[in-house]
């Protein structure tokens, strides 16, 4: 058995990744960094050709401390164990170098696993993510795809246009969701620009009247906290009133995933903005036609939860004149 040892130390955040090799296949590895330790173990079919599942325990350290690892440059150093120099048995889970192991004692780890699936000629298929118990078993439901393969009949075009018509069709049921007691001032379709993994198919978030006419009163930043989607969800839930909707059909959410996996082949999420922008008009039509109650400078825009993309400019841009000028008399922007 060979093993590898990575370092890495990115703006303070320190990891330390130890993998071990048997006849050239990874079979374990091991994570440590400030906030967590990482345990993963590689199964593979009976003749060694193909990765079956991943099983991973997850301690997460939760006590509140402060980083003191150094604000050198980052850096990545290569130890490979068959130096004289390396001990395996030194490299333990409570003797950590630098003290960045976590405490595991008294922890119960979390536990998950990867389970790979190939079609008949052998290609993979399909990669899905599922929680496990503490007997090690699938908790219930379907678990989380996490890879999907590309049919070999589909590109970007046409994924595209497929999400951009899902999206449409989920959207308008997704209307019926939204309560008709109050007036709303804003429709969000809200993305994640950080982490499309997270944000992409995107969620819906609305803004009532009565939490606008909240940030007016108390002289909060209405630029930040009326368009802000995160600061809406927050106040929303505090209230019990969930003012937010994610979208949930299986065959969007697998398309979704073609697309992300191909907006990450081109390293552009450029697709997703021809999509948000295209999705705008036709959502406004729906949301008369389900007739929403609504003020009269109601605004629907596209906005990046992570705020890297400013609601603002998306409205300044795809707004009637007219609208934003209204906006802008009443101070809303």
């Amino acid at each position: 058995m060979h093993g590898l040892v990575q370092w890495s130390n990115s703006g303070g955040d320190a990891t330390i990744t130890k993998s071990d090799t048997h006849d050239d296949r990874l079979v374990a590895e091991q994570t440590w960094s400030l906030y967590s330790y990482e345990e993963i173990r590689y199964e593979y079919d009976p003749e060694g050709d193909r990765l079956q599942r991943s099983l991973i325990r997850l301690w997460r350290k939760d006590d509140d401390f402060s980083s003191d690892a150094s604000d050198d440059e980052d850096s990545d150093e290569d130890v490979d164990s068959d130096d004289e120099d390396f001990d395996d048995e030194d490299f333990d889970d409570d003797d950590h170098p630098h003290d960045f192991a976590v405490d595991k004692e008294g922890r119960t780890p979390e536990l998950s696993q990867l389970v790979f699936t190939y079609d008949p000629d052998g290609v993979l298929a399909r990669v899905t993510h599922q929680d496990l118990d503490e007997q090690g078993q699938p908790r219930p439901g379907p678990g989380r795809l996490e890879y999907l393969r590309l049919p070999d009949s589909e590109s970007m075009e046409t994924i595209e246009a497929s999400v951009q018509s899902l999206l449409e069709q989920a959207l308008a049921a997704a209307l019926n969701e939204i309560p008709r007691e109050e007036r709303l001032y804003c429709l969000l379709l809200c993305f994640s620009g950080e982490d499309m993994d997270c944000g992409w198919p995107p969620f819906l978030v609305w803004g009532r009247e009565s939490y606008r006419r909240s940030v007016l009163e108390r002289g909060e930043a209405v630029g930040y906290y009326l368009w802000a989607p995160d600061e809406i969800r927050a106040k929303a839930d505090n209230k019990g009133t969930g003012d937010e909707y994610w979208l949930q059909d299986q065959t969007l959410k697998d398309t979704f995933l073609l697309h992300r996996q191909l907006m990450k082949g081109e390293d552009s999420n450029a697709s997703a903005m021809r999509v948000l922008e295209k999705t705008l008009r036709p959502l406004a039509r729906m949301v008369r036609q389900a007739e929403i109650p609504v003020t009269d400078d109601f605004v629907i825009a596209f906005a990046d939860s992570t705020g890297e993309i400013s609601p603002l400019e998306v409205m300044e841009t795809c707004l009637p004149p007219e609208r934003w000028a209204l906006l802008q008399d009443r101070g809303y922007v």
